[in-house]
């Protein structure tokens, strides 16, 4: 198993180095020469530092974080999730102010526990408790971080078959 971020998983693709991923974006010309199954999605919650004043709210809403500093991801890493936030953002009144752009979903959050500012993150990760992060729902955004599996097409692979399918299995645990 190697840790890769969609974009590193599309060259080790191309490479032959993979058989198999799990990304929550997709190459632009994915469905060209990859098969993309949609196998679980979560939504996204605010990581508040825990000396906010929203930490101390059960959920906070959008518009709530209109003067507040973001950090986000980079839009390279998952553009449709990145433009999905900001749009939310915009329909909320406000245009986000991003203060920093962070790839690595711990590091986003320690990043929050440091103070620096307010991340949306899967909701998964609320799992982790990091000192200082509280982890919030947030009214009016409604953006899920998607996981699919993904495979070159054409490619058969018993053990791959074996992966997807013990996959889609636990996909379905979650969702219960």
């Amino acid at each position: 198993l190697f840790e890769m971020d969609s974009v590193e998983q599309a060259d080790a693709f191309r490479d032959g180095r993979i058989d198999v991923g799990l990304l929550h974006s997709a190459p632009a010309d994915a469905d060209r020469w990859l098969h993309v199954e949609p196998v679980y999605g979560e939504p996204f919650v605010a990581a508040v530092p825990e000396t906010d004043p929203l930490a101390a709210r059960a959920r906070i809403a959008l518009a709530d974080l209109a003067t507040k500093p973001l950090l986000l991801f980079p839009r390279h890493v998952g553009p449709g999730m990145f433009d999905d936030i900001v749009a939310r953002c915009r329909a909320a009144g406000f245009s986000p102010r991003v203060v920093q752009q962070v790839a690595g979903w711990h590091t986003l959050a320690g990043l929050v526990g440091a103070g620096v500012g307010i991340a949306f993150v899967p909701r998964s990760l609320s799992q982790l408790q990091r000192p200082g992060v509280a982890y919030r729902p947030v009214r009016d955004l409604a953006v899920e971080m998607e996981w699919s599996a993904a495979w070159k097409r054409g490619e058969k692979s018993p053990v791959r078959e074996r992966f997807v399918t013990t996959l889609r299995a636990v996909a379905r645990g979650l969702r219960r």
